[in-house]
């Protein structure tokens, strides 16, 4: 290559993105939002009865026996542990050195360990449930 000529990736100039971390933070707020509501969710109807709280009208948190409450809260921290995981994943960690484990070393030379692939297969099955919220991006269901 004679000095005056750019290598092929660099005419071919990249920006590099992740893509889940919009996902991520989509997630959590929906995360936020099921947290919001769980105290006031209670199995009155339609479900298993004898596990139905008492007197849901009067029924509060600390004496809930229906336990939908604290169960929609634990729901909710099992799948913010997930988020949390999955993205601490880095670049530097699959499959050898990939030139995005050092961005500012290589700025435009796209990620070649496949880390927003391996995050969207265990965020993507997260959304499904919210998909019909604000803010859902379609390319965000699993397939």
């Amino acid at each position: 290559m004679a000095s005056n000529e750019r290598p092929a990736w660099e005419e071919t100039r990249r920006t590099i993105v992740d893509d889940t971390s919009e996902l991520a933070a989509w997630l959590r707020a929906q995360f936020d939002a099921d947290a919001t509501q769980a105290p006031d969710v209670h199995l009155v109807a339609g479900g298993d009865l004898d596990h139905a709280c008492d007197n849901y009208l009067a029924c509060g948190y600390d004496s809930c026996t229906c336990r939908w409450p604290a169960r929609i809260e634990a729901d909710v921290a099992a799948k913010r542990a997930i988020v949390d995981e999955v993205m601490s994943w880095s670049h530097a960690g699959y499959r050898g050195a990939c030139p995005q484990a050092d961005p500012d070393l290589f700025p435009d030379i796209p990620c070649d360990c496949d880390l927003s692939d391996r995050r969207m297969r265990i965020l993507g099955p997260l959304t499904s449930a919210y998909a019909g919220r604000p803010g859902y991006h379609e390319e965000w269901r699993p397939t």
